[in-house]
């Protein structure tokens, strides 16, 4: 799709949308210039692994990049919005606003900021910190999330598990936790702080 004969070989040029979702970023970045170059009218969305491609992929040309770091974000603000009872169409007017300012919120420190006043204000009391899995130092290795109780004992959501370059977002029962794992969590504060020290785990942020 990088040579622009094959793009004219498919009619790229008479195409309204095009949607460049390979893992390849060098590649992207081709595709979407030589795509550029055949219609300007061409509304262009590309898909990227980190935030850091997002403005070169627009200065070639793309009309929307979506940065997979951020969209395992807003997978981790909805799930902490839903487990808290948030009704469905403030999580969807977040996640609308998120996407339509072009990810904006989070790639400022000072829109953070004030998003963040806008979610915790719909969750009274509500935190969440990322917790790293020690082995020989935590009851949690090597159980699955409903061995582990960590819901039931602890009374905190697990959101989300970050393992090497993985993020996992769908988490079930038989997920299991295993040593350096990176845990999400998220609680009322005195919850967490009896979660990390009842499990003996290193706290990374809050």
């Amino acid at each position: 799709a990088s040579s622009q004969h094959v793009l004219h070989t498919v009619h790229a040029e008479r195409a309204r949308v095009a949607v460049v979702a390979i893992s390849d970023p060098s590649a992207t970045k081709r595709i979407i210039a030589q795509l550029r170059s055949m219609s300007k009218s061409l509304f262009i969305i590309v898909r990227t692994r980190f935030v850091n491609e997002m403005e070169e992929n627009y200065r070639l040309g793309a009309n929307a990049v979506i940065p997979e770091e951020f969209e395992t974000s807003v997978e981790i603000f909805t799930r902490v919005l839903s487990k808290y009872l948030v009704p469905g169409t403030e999580i969807k007017n977040f996640v609308s606003q998120i996407r339509t300012d072009n990810y904006e919120m989070l790639r400022d420190f000072s829109n953070q900021a004030a998003f963040s006043e806008k979610l915790l204000s719909s969750i009274p009391d509500l935190n969440i910190i990322s917790v790293v899995v020690e082995r020989g130092k935590s009851e949690v290795v090597g159980k699955t999330v409903n061995d582990s109780g960590i819901r039931q004992k602890y009374d905190v959501n697990l959101l989300a598990i970050k393992r090497g370059k993985e993020t996992i977002t769908e988490i079930t029962g038989e997920t299991s936790i295993k040593c350096e794992d990176i845990l999400f969590v998220a609680g009322r504060p005195e919850k967490l702080k009896t979660f990390c020290d009842q499990v003996s785990l290193e706290s990374l942020e809050n």
